[in-house]
Formats: C-alpha cells, structure tokens, sequence
C-alpha cells in the first residue's frame, strides 16, 4: 500500500507519467491523507499506479477517523473514536472524542471540518457507521461581499478543462478581492485569467474582484500541505 499527502501522490503520479515509469504489480492500492482529494488526482494516482485510491480521513491530533471504502462511502471507525456533526451558524461541524488515547484526552474536540453523519450502513458490508464530508475546512471557505459562503470546490473545478497548470492556489485576500498564483507559461495564465474573472462576475457578483499572479513556485504549509484554497482568517 502506498500512502501520502493527496497534492504529493498526485505530482509523483504525474512524474511516473511522465516518464512512461513501469510501478511493481505489488502495488495493490493508495490511501491519500491529510488533504481533499479532487478527482482529478484521484484519475492521475490510479492511471500510474494501476490501482484504486482509498481517500483516508483524520488529522494530526487523532488519526485514523474514517477511510473510503471500495463503494466511494466513509466508514467512521468508531471503535476508535467518537464522531458527532452539530449544527452551528449554519454549518454542520465535526467534533470528535478519540477513545484510545490513554494519554492526552481529546474529548469533544473541533477539527476545523465539516460534515455529516449519516443514517444507515454502507453495501460493503461494514458495520460502522456513515459520514458525508463537506470536503472542506472552515478557513477555506470564501466569503462574498454579500455574506455568501462559496466552497473550495468550486473554485477548483474553474480550472476544468485547462492544461499546462503545474501548480494553483486562490487566496481570499479581501472582501470581494480574490489571489489567483498560477505556476504556468504566461499565455496559459493570460487565458485563464480572463475567463475565470468573467466567470467569477458572472456567479458571484460584479463586486468580485480577481487579480492573477504567475509564480515559480507556491509554498507548502509548514506541515507540508499544499492549499488549493484559502479562506480569510476569521
């Protein structure tokens, strides 16, 4: 099993297709961690690797929360830990209560996340029970100038279709005022530039404002993530 950030997994996907790299039958399946995983790095790990992607859900604090089993449902290992969605603003948030740390107790504890707990058991035959992910983080969630809150996924799905991307990140930087760092030539980034900004105007309001930067590079976090997007502090 090969297991790693879902960004990483991803770019180690695209150099093994790159150069045409032959992985070992050995490999039976991937578990991406500590990040979304989008489908289209779902696509890119599987087409290298030969394999299915299982998408592992926890964090630093209390690992091992639930995994994605082979029917795409989260199973919530709940001989581990205790899993609760409540209802706050608005939003379901996720706290989380680990019953095998002896050690420092984690007890009713806000991962930041959203989510929901579902009714019913999954086709594979599980017995734990079912949660849906709102696949996000609270801090990567972009608010309008209207008070309109807009997920990270959409944001990520406005560069469907495009290529010659090799790395992305938008940032709230503003109210209505939105980073969009593209590591690309300068013809992609002018192209894409414009049509996100019409498409921006065109969803969200007029008052959305899109400045775009062509960078070398962006940043990891200093737990080496890569944020595809980031919400203004709160």
């Amino acid at each position: 099993l090969l297991q790693g950030y879902a960004s990483i997994l991803a770019e180690l996907a695209q150099f093994v297709r790159r150069r045409h790299m032959r992985m070992p039958a050995t490999i039976k399946g991937v578990y991406s961690t500590a990040e979304v995983l989008y489908n289209w790095q779902r696509a890119a790990i599987e087409s290298a690797f030969s394999c299915t992607v299982f998408n592992q859900y926890g964090s630093r604090e209390v690992p091992n929360i639930g995994l994605q089993c082979a029917q795409n449902n989260f199973n919530v290992f709940s001989d581990l830990v205790k899993l609760e969605s409540i209802p706050v603003d608005g939003e379901q948030r996720l706290l989380v209560t680990s019953l095998t740390n002896r050690i420092m107790p984690m007890i009713r504890y806000q991962l930041g996340d959203l989510g929901r707990l579902q009714e019913g058991h999954c086709s594979c035959g599980s017995p734990f029970p079912l949660l849906a992910l709102d696949v996000c983080r609270r801090n990567d969630l972009i608010v309008t100038p209207a008070g309109r809150k807009i997920y990270p996924s959409y944001f990520v799905h406005l560069l469907d279709g495009y290529s010659g991307i090799q790395q992305f990140q938008f940032e709230q930087t503003g109210a209505g005022r939105i980073v969009l760092r593209l590591c690309a030539r300068q013809d992609v980034v002018d192209v894409i530039g414009s049509a996100i900004s019409a498409r921006l105007q065109a969803d969200l309001g007029r008052d959305m404002v899109l400045l775009v930067e062509r960078v070398k590079s962006i940043p990891r976090s200093h737990s080496g993530k890569h944020r595809s997007v980031i919400g203004m502090p709160a």
